[in-house]
């Protein structure tokens, strides 16, 4: 449908440890795209957009662009401790952007169990 861009709707579980001290972010999970990344000098050229939707109200996880092997990469990272037991659920969207348009997006759900 042209007027909604969400092709993807995944669901995942990730199990983590209580942490009490967090010294540096840590990579909880790696998101692949099959976009290259793109050379700062044709603008024109797809891009792609990591963003958090929802999260827990420490605003504990961050989304972080990143490249592997050539193409484009996000990495989920924790960047505050956490106490368990507890549950939380993160939503994470990946959009595909051309000329400032989103033509395609694709939604991550994550429930994260923290024992």
């Amino acid at each position: 449908c042209s007027h909604n861009p969400t092709h993807i709707i995944t669901f995942t579980v990730i199990s983590l440890p209580t942490s009490q001290h967090l010294k540096e972010p840590e990579v909880i999970a790696l998101l692949r795209t099959a976009t290259a990344v793109k050379p700062a000098n044709l603008p024109d050229q797809p891009d792609v957009i990591f963003e958090i939707l929802d999260s827990d109200e420490q605003n504990s996880f961050d989304v972080i662009k990143d490249s592997q092997d050539g193409l484009i990469v996000g990495l989920i990272c924790q960047v505050k401790p956490i106490l368990g037991p507890k549950e939380l659920m993160l939503s994470v969207v990946i959009k595909y952007v051309q000329l400032g348009d989103v033509y395609q997006q694709n939604i991550m759900n994550i429930h994260i169990l923290v024992l």
